[in-house]
């Protein structure tokens, strides 16, 4: 066990070095490969979702389909031509071969553009793995989907039971830090996944079948039903399905994390799992971290305060507004809050690198706000 999670620890390491400020991406595709539940991105174009998305999927040595939806495509390209032969004998049936029925791994970009000919198939494909060819149901290989988009869609019934069929979900946006821009732009090679390490389909129904034990006690059902009050109590309204469906996305984080059991910060990865709106996506995770970390938590909502402190400076600086003043007050304020989050920090990685984190924005502030060259 411990090997082969290592393995699918060291894929997602070089996919978070690969792709900047992408660690918590990296994390989701690494779930939903190892869950069976399938993952979307949504962002601005030119955020790498198709990128991220593309690099992991070629680390498995799967039968692999990958296809930009647009409003003209049509059900040929993703299920097959109509047989011909067959049609002259009465029968409607494809020919699947290369195509989305066939695949074990699949990335659909710009999903919700395609028309209802398509959502339609789409949705017994993601989630019974089932397409019907000619009437008949046919079981396909599918393992997990990936899909992107700029946008979620609106109150389009169709639309939102294809969204549905999305378990994981991430709100991707731009770069924030300076210098991770910088290296982006130094570096920007990387995303070709040269050198990268493979895993195979062995692999991954190994782990699968290692995850498929793990086992849920009675202290996380508590947390977990406790973080079920917390998202009702703030208007998050969420499925007893996907509640259900999320619990082999724990038991992959607990795997990951060699452990036999899942625990209460196993729930920190409902973050991504319960949100409909991006809007809503960091109130989500707010809610998962105060039960799951409650050191996390805080420590996340005093990053939170440091971000917005040190932009009203970094800002001002832009645009040539002496504010010398605030600055210094700021700067006081973020070494306050870089203390606190150490504090906190213990063993967290995550803990720690929002320090880091914290410490470049003051550097920021004294080079806009105070002119210092640091």
């Amino acid at each position: 066990m411990a090997t082969l999670n290592q393995k699918f620890i060291a894929v997602e390491k070089q996919l978070q070095d690969a792709f900047i400020e992408r660690h918590n991406e990296a994390r989701g595709l690494t779930l939903a490969a190892l869950s069976g539940n399938h993952i979307f991105f949504v962002g601005p174009a030119g955020t790498a979702k198709s990128a991220m998305i593309k690099w992991y999927c070629d680390r498995f040595g799967a039968s692999y389909f990958t296809w930009l939806l647009t409003r003209f495509s049509t059900p040929d390209e993703l299920f097959g031509p109509v047989d011909i032969t067959a049609m002259k004998n009465g029968s409607y049936r494809r020919i699947t071969k290369g195509k989305l029925p066939e695949s074990q791994v699949a990335f659909l970009d710009e999903i919700f553009k395609a028309n209802s000919a398509i959502n339609n198939s789409m949705l017994s494909v993601l989630n019974e793995r089932i397409y019907h060819n000619d009437g008949a149901p046919v079981k396909i290989p599918l393992i997990f989907a990936a899909a992107a988009s700029n946008e979620i869609p609106d109150d389009d019934e169709s639309l939102g039971a294809l969204y549905d069929r999305f378990l994981i979900r991430f709100n991707v946006e731009y770069i924030r830090e300076r210098q991770n821009f910088l290296k982006l732009l130094l570096d920007h090679n990387a995303v070709n996944g040269a050198g990268a390490d493979n895993i195979t389909i062995d692999e991954l129904n190994e782990a699968r079948g290692q995850i498929s034990m793990i086992k849920i006690g009675p202290s996380f059902v508590e947390a977990y039903a406790d973080l079920r009050e917390a998202l009702k109590a703030d208007n998050i309204k969420v499925s007893d399905r996907r509640f259900v469906q999320a619990l082999g996305v724990f038991r992959a984080n607990a795997w990951l994390d060699g452990r036999r059991e899942c625990d209460v910060s196993d729930l920190a990865a409902g973050g991504n799992l319960f949100w409909d709106k991006p809007a809503d996506a960091k109130k989500v995770m707010g809610i998962c971290l105060k039960i799951s970390d409650p050191n996390l938590f805080k420590a996340q909502r005093l990053y939170e305060a440091a971000d917005d402190a040190a932009k009203i400076i970094i800002e001002a600086g832009a645009t040539g507004k002496d504010n010398t003043e605030n600055a210094i007050k700021v700067t006081a304020q973020l070494k306050k809050i870089i203390a606190e989050i150490e504090g906190m920090a213990g063993k967290s990685a995550r803990i720690s690198d929002m320090a880091n984190k914290v410490r470049d924005m003051n550097k920021e502030v004294m080079r806009k706000g105070l002119g210092l060259n640091v």
